[in-house]
């Protein structure tokens, strides 16, 4: 009767470490199947959709930085998408690369980007828009012994009291279009 009390016992033991390890094995599929739904694919940064959600779920105010890469039409044309995505992931990096922890980043679609810098003063964002400018503006990738150069255009918009969120990204992105009429590579405050 003891062994196989002992038994049942060591029975049990070794189906609880199954299930755990079963249970362990799905939350952790479940964890990656998450990150690919509200990560982009290619850069490792939110994706619009959950940028979004994250804006409109804050109570904290904030400012938006959108940019895109100029001329980014001109570059797959001339050196290929391959190389069109390597700029993009480059130019991803160099902005992950300014943020604080506390702020959001996402890849907006094609070349454009965007930044939620919370509850940041304006001289704040200014920093932060001087560094992305410094990091982005005028850089290049070296493609098979020739470089590739690139720049940003910039569109800024400080949140006002009582704005919506999907009023700030019509400001922000207006910001943006103001700054590709100026000339590009430059930055537009709405």
């Amino acid at each position: 009767m003891f062994y196989y009390l002992i038994l049942t016992i060591i029975l049990l033991v070794i189906i609880n470490f199954k299930s755990a390890k079963k249970v362990n094995y799905y939350k952790q599929r479940a964890e990656r199947m998450y990150q690919r739904a509200i990560k982009d694919g290619m850069t490792g940064l939110y994706n619009y959709e959950y940028f979004l959600s994250e804006l409109e779920k804050s109570n904290s105010p904030y400012s938006l930085i959108m940019f895109d890469i100029d001329n980014f039409k001109q570059i797959n044309d001339q050196y290929g998408h391959q190389v069109g995505d390597l700029v993009i992931k480059d130019i991803a990096a160099k902005a992950e690369g300014v943020i604080r922890k506390t702020d959001l980043l996402a890849r907006y679609g094609g070349d454009e980007f965007i930044m939620a810098l919370f509850d940041c003063s304006p001289r704040e964002t200014k920093v932060v828009l001087n560094k992305l400018h410094s990091h982005i503006n005028r850089a290049s990738i070296l493609v098979e012994g020739e470089e590739v150069s690139f720049a940003v255009s910039i569109g800024v918009y400080d949140l006002d009291d009582g704005i919506r969120t999907k009023e700030a990204l019509k400001r922000v992105d207006l910001a943006l279009y103001k700054a590709k009429r100026e000339g590009k590579n430059c930055t537009v405050c709405y």
